[in-house]
């Protein structure tokens, strides 16, 4: 089976269905697309490799477009927390995928033990709306001066992006889904490798609404 990602709307039934998965003869793959793009699939061997030394600290950013967060997570799909998941966990698992993925590759079975958020609704609230800008009452950045860094492979080794949706990851993941199909190695994300994406970022949104630190360690004792 292939989903998309988020697998599940909530942790618990995330859990419930990694253990559906394991008592199951068949295979459980969900849609981590980024693992498969050569970029990222190249930033992941650096960790295994010993080329950076030791893993220290990650810093990891999703910036989300006003445009985007305006017509999915305001009047979209997710606009409603009581009908979807949180905008953390659908727009960023990903971003909590890949972190979680380079600490599997550095060993010593080193994760996320505890976490930690903060946030709010800045914009698009009736309080902000500015009379000459109906999106919201922010100053914006000009974005066409936002640095946008050029593609290449981490180390200084340059690469050419592979085409397709995503930079290629959307057909890698697709051809190592039919792969395993036939009997070859396992996805990327098959197993309970996407569970690790999922506590965190439903940790996170509990962590910001409750104002506290979750034992990410206690929480995996619970689910798993």
């Amino acid at each position: 089976m292939l989903l998309e990602k988020p697998a599940a709307r909530t942790l618990e039934e995330s859990a419930r269905l990694l253990a559906a998965s394991r008592r199951s003869r068949g295979s459980l793959t969900v849609g981590r697309v980024l693992r498969y793009t050569p970029f990222f699939s190249a930033l992941h061997e650096l960790p295994a490799s010993g080329r950076p030394g030791d893993l220290v600290s990650i810093e990891h950013r999703e910036d989300a477009a006003y445009w985007h967060t305006a017509h999915s997570f305001v009047r979209g799909n997710w606009a409603r927390a009581a009908e979807s998941t949180p905008m953390i966990v659908q727009k960023c698992c990903h971003d909590f995928d890949l972190p979680a993925w380079n600490l599997e590759a550095a060993g010593d079975g080193v994760r996320a033990t505890r976490m930690q958020s903060f946030g709010s609704r800045l914009e698009f609230r009736p309080v902000s709306r500015d009379a000459g800008n109906g999106a919201g009452g922010l100053r914006r950045f000009p974005e066409d001066r936002i640095h946008r860094p050029q593609g290449g492979r981490p180390g200084g080794d340059s690469f050419e992006a592979a085409p397709g949706g995503r930079g290629g990851g959307d057909e890698g993941l697709i051809e190592a889904f039919l792969d395993s199909l036939e009997g070859a190695a396992p996805a990327k994300t098959s197993g309970g490798s996407w569970f690790e994406s999922h506590l965190p970022a439903f940790s996170a949104e509990e962590a910001r609404l409750s104002g506290t630190v979750l034992d990410l360690d206690r929480r995996r004792s619970k689910h798993l």
